[in-house]
Parts: structure tokens; C-alpha cells; sequence
């Protein structure tokens, strides 16, 4: 009975690394502070618990590659993202002209692959290709937004918020301390689950419903985590989605999936979450 339980919150098991969400529930309601003997870390899942182990100085960031995925690279500073807009706003509009003709593409090697030299933040490759197959995948969300393109802004936090490409981020524990009656121990390794804290239904009602009206910046999205450390690519990656959904949406209405040849995942990840092609049709 026991290692049945371990298997089924087992956080790297090929299938929850493919559908998460079931695992988050499960660890949520049963185990918030959870230890994988497999991993030999600490997870931890509800959103108030997250929030607090971010601003946490107990907890330090590992600064790995890992962690630099979510990082501001050099140069790419808010004035410099506003001064280039005209430019990346025009540069996307020639990416997406120059495959129009075609009437499909793949969107991550002719279109998001692109972003980062751009922007300069390659967490938004990912978190485009997760946005646009989340609205494809509910059209009725995805008219709601042409036809009120003044949402926008509350469909880039609900797509942060549904399906973050950055799920999980580490840190490690500078000293002991409990959580929930649980003993982190000093050096242990501790996941803060963005992805799970932004499904808690204490925070965001009908967690599961994608929902581009809801407020999820103001009701407390985890995805660029919080605290003296959150995010520095924060608003490289809000600005580029913006600006490549406005851009897609205008320029290719009869954007959807190419049913012909369905979207393939990257190799799942705790710690990134994208696809490695995502075909779409016009």
C-alpha cells in the first residue's frame, strides 16, 4: 500500500510529468510539504504555503541554469522592452506575413523560436506555445478575445496562470525549519510548485477552467514566483505575449490547430514545460 502511494505521487513518473494537474490536486489535499524519496527533495503545493517559502530568506535560490531560465539577461531592461516595441511589434508582423501565404506553419520553429532575440527572454518561447494551444483548445475563450481584443492583458495572466512553462523552481534550505509539522533539514532541496499553487482553489475559483476574463494577476498567479526574488524577465515576457498574440490574432484570423499533425511536447520537465512543435492552420 505504501510504495502504490509513493508511485502515485510520484513527481517524475512519465505520467504526471505529462498531466500534472491530477498530481497537484492529489499532493495539494493530501501531502503539501511532500518528500520524494526519488528526488530526495521537498515539494511543496498550496499557493499560501509557495508564496511564503518564496519570500522565505531561509530558502535560497540555486543559481544553476535551471534557475537562470527565468532570469533577466543582460540588457533587457522594461525602458529597453518600451523603446523597442515599434520594432518587435514590426518584426513579428514580417514573421508572420512571410508564412501567411503558406496558410500553416509550426508555430515554435517559424514564429517563437524567433522571440528571444527579440525580446530577450527565452521563457517566452514556451509560455507562447503553452498560451496559444491553451486558447485553440477553447475556441470560445479564443472569440471572446477577438472580439474584445481589450483582453489582452487578463488573457496573458490566464495563460501564465493555466499552464506556466516554468512549473517548478528550487531552493535551498540555508537552515532547518518545519513546515506543517514536517522538518526541512538544512542543505535539503525544496520545489516551489508555481504550476500546482496556481490551481488552489482557495485563491482561484474553478481552478481548472481556462477563463481569459479572470483576474489572475490580481488574485496572485505564482508563475514568476514572489518575494525579493521573483522573476526578473517578468515584464519582457508579459509585454512579448501580448504583443505576439495581438499580432497573430490580427493577421491570421482563422488561426487553429492543424488536426493533421497534432502537437508534440518537449521531454517532460519538473522544471520547464513547452512543446517541441505546435502545427497551426488558417
Amino acid at each position: 500500500m505504501i510504495a502504490a502511494h509513493k508511485l502515485q505521487l510520484n513527481p517524475v513518473s512519465p505520467e504526471n510529468l505529462l498531466e500534472p494537474i491530477p498530481l497537484y490536486r492529489e499532493l495539494r489535499i493530501r501531502e503539501p510539504v511532500y518528500w520524494s524519496e526519488i528526488l530526495q527533495a521537498w515539494f511543496i503545493t498550496r499557493h499560501e504555503d509557495v508564496m511564503a517559502c518564496f519570500r522565505d530568506p531561509r530558502l535560497r535560490a540555486r543559481r544553476t541554469r535551471h534557475f537562470a531560465y527565468g532570469l533577466q539577461e543582460p540588457g533587457s531592461t522594461v525602458q529597453a522592452l518600451e523603446a523597442c516595441q515599434p520594432v518587435i511589434r514590426r518584426r513579428m508582423e514580417e514573421l508572420v506575413e512571410g508564412v501567411k501565404p503558406q496558410g500553416c506553419m509550426e508555430l515554435v520553429r517559424e514564429f517563437s523560436h524567433w522571440l528571444p532575440p527579440l525580446v530577450g527572454h527565452t521563457l517566452l518561447t514556451d509560455q507562447l506555445g503553452n498560451g496559444i494551444h491553451d486558447l485553440l483548445m477553447h475556441p470560445e475563450q479564443l472569440q471572446k478575445l477577438r472580439e474584445e481584443p481589450g483582453l489582452v492583458r487578463s488573457a496573458v495572466e490566464e495563460i501564465l496562470r493555466y499552464n506556466p512553462a516554468m512549473p517548478f523552481l528550487d531552493r535551498l534550505a540555508s537552515e532547518s525549519f518545519e513546515l506543517h509539522g514536517q522538518l526541512l533539514r538544512e542543505g535539503s532541496r525544496v520545489f516551489l510548485g508555481m504550476a500546482a499553487a496556481n490551481r488552489d482553489p482557495l485563491v482561484f475559483p474553478e481552478p481548472d477552467r481556462f477563463d481569459i476574463t479572470r483576474l489572475s494577476a490580481k488574485q496572485g498567479h505564482l508563475s514568476f514566483g514572489c518575494g525579493p526574488h521573483p522573476c526578473l524577465g517578468a515584464h519582457l515576457v508579459r509585454g512579448g505575449l501580448e504583443t505576439a498574440l495581438e499580432v497573430l490574432l490580427q493577421r491570421l484570423p482563422g488561426l487553429r490547430l492543424d488536426e493533421d499533425r497534432p502537437p508534440r511536447r518537449k521531454s517532460p520537465s519538473l522544471t520547464f514545460r513547452g512543446f517541441e512543435s505546435l502545427h497551426v492552420r488558417w
